[in-house]
């Protein structure tokens, strides 16, 4: 069993005993996202609704190589967390950076075309759970797969305005390595989230 999943096709929400509901798809065992071989999911499944509370009951049937568990830790943002604004851009950023160099031989969606990575498809705050500062889940796969890292980095850049105004996104693309850009450049790629 992968340990540190990174994780859950649906949208997660708080589970009754206090955990974020997910299903194992990427480990972190080795300290980096990694894709196990054996892992099949459907990635059809998505739950409507952002934050649907979840219990045990109303979890997606598990299917070959996953199944309904609690994740570790609190959506990036959660004030819990403790980090400002700006941290949460940072941290943000390298957690994409990460996944974005995570080998994708064993990814069984998308297609694998030059320049495609390991995309979450939907980037956003409350889909990143960290645990003691480190990721410890990410939810809401359901379009995870090979793409377009710019899918990712403009769900990102939206993600931070949305919750913080503007004024992060340079923040997040340096944690990440992206190019210099300029602020043109940075909202059409804000605005590309959704499309």
């Amino acid at each position: 069993m992968p340990t540190g999943p990174l994780s859950s096709h649906g949208s997660a929400g708080r589970a009754r005993s206090g955990g974020w509901a997910a299903n194992p798809v990427l480990s972190t065992s080795s300290g980096r996202p990694t894709w196990p071989a054996s892992a099949t999911v459907s990635p059809g499944f998505r739950v409507a609704g952002r934050c649907r509370r979840l219990s045990a009951s109303t979890m997606p049937p598990a299917t070959t190589g996953s199944w309904p568990r609690e994740a570790a830790g609190a959506p990036l943002y959660y004030p819990t967390v403790g980090l400002p604004p700006a941290g949460v851009a940072r941290l943000l950023g390298e957690l994409l950076r990460d996944l974005h160099h995570t080998d994708p031989a064993h990814c069984p969606f998308g297609t694998p075309k030059r320049g495609h990575v390991l995309v979450h498809g939907d980037y956003c705050l409350p889909n990143v759970l960290v645990a003691g500062g480190k990721l410890s889940a990410l939810v809401d796969v359901g379009r995870a797969g090979l793409g377009d890292p710019r899918q990712d980095l403009a769900a990102g850049i939206w993600t931070l305005q949305y919750n913080y105004g503007p004024g992060f996104a340079r923040e997040f693309l340096s944690a990440y390595r992206a190019p210099a850009m300029a602020d043109a450049e940075i909202e059409r790629l804000r605005r590309r989230y959704g499309r």
